[in-house]
């Protein structure tokens, strides 16, 4: 069933909404703006191989963080988990996160060859550390869920 046919089955809570609005809470936190603007630096030639590689990590690990903030914002608004853990996995492979991550993947193999085998210890600390920027803008503390972010996107808490 595809994320579009399994909107509707949790009464009021559709998936595409929750979808949209975690990608729209994340252009609002200023992070789609900070990794576009990152992706032209390492594109442009004017940043070392180390800051290439450490944004490829870190995009790779807001794909993870993005998963986990629409899973609980869809839980939060009285969603199923079925349908949470399969909206999470379209924010982590098919949104428009996840096609930088896989652009930069492909333009910077050179320097980073695959990030998921390096970052894929830290996953499930990601994506609860996306729940929990969830809650925080649903708190009315957005700055606090913007410095979590860039806490995982480095990579600082692997072993919370």
């Amino acid at each position: 069933m595809t994320q579009r046919e399994n909107a509707g089955s949790s009464g009021s809570v559709n998936a595409d909404d929750v979808y949209a609005k975690t990608l729209d809470d994340f252009r609002e936190l200023e992070i789609i703006k900070f990794l576009g603007l990152m992706h032209g630096e390492c594109l442009s030639g004017r940043v070392s191989d180390k800051e290439i590689r450490e944004f490829v990590l870190g995009i790779y690990r807001t794909r993870f963080m993005a998963a986990g903030y629409g899973k609980q914002l869809f839980l939060s608004q009285g969603g199923g988990l079925d349908e949470a853990l399969e909206l999470s996995d379209g924010l982590s492979e098919r949104s428009p996160i996840a096609q930088m991550s896989f652009d930069a993947r492909v333009q910077f193999s050179d320097v980073v060859s695959d990030p998921f085998d390096i970052i894929k210890s830290e996953a499930e600390e990601l994506f609860k550390a996306g729940g929990l920027m969830a809650n925080l803008v649903a708190a009315g503390k957005p700055e606090i869920a913007q410095i979590i972010w860039r806490d995982g996107a480095k990579g600082v808490f692997p072993s919370l």
